[in-house]
């Protein structure tokens, strides 16, 4: 009787591990592909941050820091005050395809601040915020926001870090 063979020359059952081994190369060549090195030039870490004012590229969208305000004292910021409220102005610009949209709401809670000892500050919501950095932006589109933040009093505060895809963080200096 005459034995078939798969075209590969084994069973169907000796295929299934190359799948996974060939499964798991392509996903580690996409990760490597959307590193902050990669699609920053070398630059994105946290011990190699983008230079102020420059784009930080990350998958899906380009971010950058304009401004940085600090709140002057009054009654929210007295002298006991703990923290000081901090504003950003982010310049956010859509890389996806012309037809698709990028939601400033979801990009607004993976834009945070970090101090020199490596602290992540979250962003706050402040009802008086001018111009906040919120709605939507088309592929290829652009647009300017603000984001406030609170901050402990005495901390140097000296980038920003965007968080993207599994895991990924791509940092930039703030001017």
């Amino acid at each position: 009787m005459q034995r078939l063979l798969h075209p590969v020359g084994c069973r169907p059952s000796c295929i299934y591990p190359w799948m996974v081994l060939i499964g798991v190369a392509l996903s580690t060549i996409a990760c490597a592909l959307s590193s902050p090195e990669t699609l920053n030039d070398g630059k994105g870490t946290r011990e190699n941050p983008v230079p102020p004012r420059t784009y930080a590229r990350t998958v899906n969208y380009d971010v950058r820091a304009l401004n940085v305000v600090w709140e002057q004292q009054n009654e929210s910021t007295s002298s006991e005050s703990l923290e000081i409220p901090l504003r950003v102005q982010y310049q956010i610009r859509c890389t996806k395809d012309e037809g698709d949209v990028c939601q400033l709401e979801d990009i607004h809670p993976n834009l945070k601040l970090v101090d020199t000892n490596g602290i992540v500050y979250e962003s706050v919501f402040l009802a008086d915020l001018e111009k906040p950095l919120q709605g939507e932006v088309l592929g290829d589109g652009e647009k300017v926001g603000w984001i406030a933040y609170r901050v402990p009093r005495g901390v140097e505060i000296t980038a920003a870090v965007a968080e993207y895809g599994a895991e990924q963080h791509v940092f930039f200096e703030l001017p």
